[in-house]
């Protein structure tokens, strides 16, 4: 039997952070995102996002191609006796509950905010279904927002319900007839659905690969499967530790869908049956290209325990630190250096040529070598400097050595080398893997 009643409740809030609340975030889908973070934080494991056009045709001038959107979690939800608390406090910096101020980030993108949840309440005995209406005018109209009473409709029940958190904004800034400022409108995630479900899995990429939480884009589930681009690539490495033990380091690789070309690190460990991420690290590698895409390098091994899951670092490895982080290293070299076949042949093509301005010729390349050898690739693809035995090399060979060692790289792209589009995009990949 339900018991239902509507009561009324004043928002808290702490003035020094009130005018943080609403448009804070740099996009709208970082407004979103927020929202989806909150759910994470209430040990959410399925996120379902519902991106709602208009009912009408799309033949209509009053079609929109996302009227509503909802973000709805089966996390903790929020019992009835903790709603004053958690949800009518705003600008609390105290987000230990999962449901910080970033709940208001959905005023950012539309006007009109409902906010749904049910959960076991303790002080009742009882499992509540709360909800509330806002909109952007109640709050920023309210010359003292405290004064304020908005109605919260609640019942609860004996007959145990699943608990839950949900969102649904409408009214949204997009299609409003008045000028908006940039933050209001949707950003280009929002552009279509695949552009949302790409921006979602680059911002949750684990959560998706590991499976610890599910997300659902308008009855859709994100799978690791639509982000792979090959099968991948088991690499196996034994490893002679100080306690004279052989142990194994088994090496993952995926080549994944993302827009920057680079190299991703996780180490992972097991915890209650469950493979997780414990730690990312960036990796450049000498033989890694631009054009051979993003990768993630899952690192898996006995010697990562699930002690280590919090402030991991490599240094935790002590004394065998410096072995275990060379054997990846060389792991993941020997495998582009191996696949990236294109990219090896030219090299020892370059530094045969008489205009290479590096004559000590190592394995491994210093970060300045690597760099040249890079930028040099990305040069002959668009001018075949060395295929065509070009003697412009003589000139353009010691000047981009100089200008890489005094730091001059961005120069080197925009006033020194003509590149085409597909050039400079490649360039700027390298630019921002390297941190030049």
């Amino acid at each position: 039997m339900y018991m239902s009643s509507i009561v009324k409740m004043k928002m808290s809030t702490n003035p020094r952070l009130l005018n943080d609340v609403l448009t804070m975030y740099k996009s709208t889908f970082y407004a979103l995102k927020e929202l989806i973070d909150n759910s994470i934080q209430a040990k959410a494991k399925k996120i379902d996002i519902k991106l709602i056009p208009s009912s009408c045709s799309e033949d209509s001038i009053n079609y929109k191609r996302i009227e509503n959107i909802e973000i709805e979690d089966n996390g903790e939800g929020v019992p009835f006796s903790e709603f004053e608390g958690s949800i009518m406090k705003i600008a609390t910096e105290n987000k230990s509950e999962g449901k910080g101020v970033g709940r208001f980030g959905a005023l950012q993108i539309g006007k009109q905010v409902k906010i749904e949840t049910a959960a076991f309440d303790k002080a009742k005995g009882k499992y509540t279904h709360t909800s509330i209406e806002m909109t952007a005018e109640n709050i920023l109209s309210a010359k003292d927002l405290e004064k304020v009473e908005f109605p919260i409709e609640t019942e609860e029940t004996d007959q145990q319900c699943n608990p839950f958190y949900k969102v649904t904004i409408s009214n949204l800034y997009q299609y409003l007839p008045e000028k908006i400022r940039k933050k209001n409108k949707l950003s280009e995630e929002f552009s279509d659905m695949a552009s949302f479900k790409q921006a979602l899995f680059e911002t949750y990429p684990f959560d998706v690969f590991e499976g610890r939480i599910s997300f659902v884009v308008n009855g859709d589930e994100l799978q690791r499967e639509h982000f792979l681009l090959d099968a991948p690539r088991l690499i196996r490495k034994l490893l002679t530790c100080s306690d004279g033990k052989e142990h194994e380091i088994r090496l993952m690789l995926y080549r994944v869908n993302l827009k920057n070309s680079d190299i991703s690190i996780y180490f992972q460990t097991e915890r209650g049956g469950i493979k997780q991420s414990i730690a990312k690290y960036s990796y450049v590698s000498p033989w890694h290209t631009p054009d051979l895409g993003a990768w993630f390098v899952l690192i898996d091994s006995d010697l990562i325990t699930p002690d280590m899951m919090v402030d991991f670092a490599i240094a935790d490895f002590g004394n065998d630190a410096k072995g275990i982080q060379q054997t990846i290293k060389d792991a993941i070299d020997e495998f582009f250096k191996k696949d990236n076949r294109k990219f090896v042949s030219f090299v020892d093509r370059l530094q045969a040529d008489k205009n290479y301005p590096y004559h000590q010729l190592t394995k491994n390349p210093s970060l300045e070598e690597s760099l040249f050898n890079h930028t040099a690739y990305i040069l002959e693809l668009d001018q075949k400097l060395l295929e065509s035995s070009s003697p412009a090399r003589g000139v353009v060979y010691p000047m981009m050595k100089k200008l890489i060692e005094d730091g001059n790289v961005e120069f080197l792209y925009g006033e020194i080398l003509k590149l085409s589009k597909e050039s400079r995009e490649k360039f700027t990949d390298l630019l921002e893997l390297t941190d030049h």
